[in-house]
């Protein structure tokens, strides 16, 4: 049965019975079975059991790895975060669910539509994710470096610092002691969460006085900062109503700012945290993908990019849903006089991301491949980046992102 079939099962069997339903949720469990909850006042008295007789008659063959049938009350007291959605899991952005999508052979060819493949421009702004699943290999500082190099060139850029749990974009530019108490992208999500209208104004540092950059920090980290942090549940907007975080991206691209952003950069945290599913898997037209090209890093990476391929964004500018569109910076390349050594982790690099593409291979309609080099830029080790505490102002030091600022500068045109 599929998932609105067990649906249309279980209102026939809750009417049979005389119960209403205030809440009806049937989810595929994304590896087997189902997860399915019902909330009905008419479960008041019955036993356990009982509600499941009434519930899923008909039903007694479905692998069921989930099943809360409780009344609204009990639902107050019993739901946490991982309750089940109403949904087929066709574009949830979670971690479980895109990578288990990606091993389903979700990912059709023909299903894969890039924003590079449009005619038509994407409406601004570009949302570019900055990604990586392993620390130490310059993610930050790409995205700072490639902000700088946009608004050099007369780009209104936003830098957004998502990595909650480690903030350190304002300091990358410089502007870590103006952030203030109660300021910062934590506090804005969960007066978004609670319904309210933030002055995301207040919120947001200007970099520069020569050029349009601009950086809304995650926060000031101290106690307070903490505390609210422990309050916060990703997964759980994409279960209710209201979507905090498509809402910031709502009104970063308003008439709310004193500025029109041509790209925000979200500055994600390393690993697979609950926040980085949405900022991949759904909230990005470029997901650019940093990582080292050692051997540990080609399978989880590869998993990764397998999953991006088989998400569809939050766009809804075409008849057919947007898939991000991966970039790659691999980095840091060894600083070796050894032209083979260069050559080796270059070449290895290339040869990974051509396999983990491969599925592109199969997509007739598209009128030119795609060139595993045009997408991925290597950036070498330089010492004075490495070691500095915010980016440089001399623009030579510049020049090994400008490939990355290039990527971008392609939707702007």
């Amino acid at each position: 049965m599929n998932h609105s079939e067990i649906k249309e099962r279980i209102h026939q069997n809750m009417s049979r019975a005389a119960l209403e339903i205030t809440d009806l949720r049937v989810q595929p469990d994304p590896f087997l079975g189902w997860r399915i909850a019902v909330i009905s006042l008419g479960f008041d008295g019955k036993s356990k059991q009982e509600r499941k007789n009434i519930v899923l008659e008909g039903l007694e063959e479905l692998t069921i790895q989930w099943l809360d049938l409780l009344t609204p009350e009990e639902k107050e007291q019993e739901w946490a975060d991982s309750v089940p959605i109403d949904s087929t899991l066709e574009n949830v952005p979670f971690w479980p669910e895109a990578l288990a999508r990606s091993r389903s052979g979700s990912s059709n060819p023909e299903a894969i539509l890039f924003p590079s493949d449009l005619d038509e421009d994407l409406d601004r702004p570009i949302v570019a994710t900055f990604y990586s699943l392993r620390g130490g290999v310059g993610r930050s500082t790409a995205l700072a470096y490639t902000a700088r190099i946009l608004a050099s060139r007369g780009r209104t850029v936003l830098c957004v610092d998502m990595d909650l749990e480690a903030p350190g974009l304002a300091a990358l530019f410089g502007k870590e002691n103006e952030i203030k108490d109660q300021q910062g992208l934590v506090f804005v999500l969960l007066s978004l969460e609670q319904g309210e209208e933030p002055d995301i104004r207040n919120h947001i540092l200007r970099v520069s006085e020569t050029d349009e950059i601009y950086c809304l920090p995650a926060g000031l980290p101290n106690a307070n900062y903490a505390r609210l942090l422990s309050f916060m549940e990703p997964g759980a907007w994409y279960r209710e109503d209201r979507n905090p975080l498509r809402e910031l991206i709502q009104i970063l691209s308003s008439d709310r700012l004193p500025f029109k952003p041509d790209v925000i950069l979200l500055d994600a945290r390393t690993g697979m945290t609950p926040l980085n599913g949405p900022l991949l898997f759904d909230l990005a037209d470029l997901a650019i993908i940093v990582f080292f090209p050692n051997l540990q890093a080609q399978r989880v990476t590869g998993e990764l990019v397998r999953a991006l391929l088989a998400a569809e964004t939050r766009r809804t500018e075409t008849e057919q849903r947007l898939t991000p569109e991966p970039r790659f910076i691999v980095s840091p390349i060894p600083a070796s006089k050894a032209p083979e050594v260069v050559e080796r982790y270059q070449h290895r690099a290339i040869e990974w991301i051509g396999d983990w593409l491969s599925v592109l291979r199969d997509k007739q309609s598209r009128s030119e491949p795609i060139k595993e080099s045009d997408i991925t830029h290597f950036i070498p080790y330089r010492e004075e980046i490495a070691t500095s505490d915010k980016i440089l102002s001399n623009q030579e030091t510049w020049r090994d992102f400008e490939p990355v600022a290039e990527w971008l500068e392609g939707f702007l045109q």
